[in-house]
């Protein structure tokens, strides 16, 4: 059975771990008690001179199913989409009342700060 480490716990791992570099935060289960799976998870060194697989315990609570992780990806991916749009309306914003200096790549802040300098509400 495949298990999905929750990003979180998945950090939390790694950061245990250092030294190491971490494929996936999914693996296969090794055993399953009442509380927690072992996984064993695919890694090599950081010089990627060693390749090995470690197990660790991962709480039942801190793993999702596949539906959940599509959903989970899903909703990151409307998320990006929703700041593109807003950081795109303000570019637009400052374009049409001819604010000199903004383009593409300036932080939001800046354009909102060249916006204000100029008597623009945004």
């Amino acid at each position: 059975m495949k298990v999905i480490i929750k990003g979180w716990f998945f950090d939390k791992i790694k950061s245990e771990n250092y030294g190491w570099h971490f494929y996936s935060n999914s693996g296969d289960m090794i055993r399953e008690t009442e509380k927690a799976y072992q996984v064993a998870l695919e890694c090599s060194t950081i010089d990627g001179e060693i390749d090995t697989i470690k197990s660790v315990w991962v709480p039942k609570s801190c793993t999702m199913s596949e539906e959940e992780a599509v959903k989970e990806t899903l909703a990151a991916v409307e998320r990006f989409n929703a700041g593109c749009a807003r950081y795109d309306a303000l570019l637009a914003l400052a374009k049409e009342n001819g604010i000199k200096g903004v383009r593409k790549g300036m932080k939001a802040a800046t354009i909102r700060a060249k916006l204000a300098a100029a008597g623009v509400a945004c």
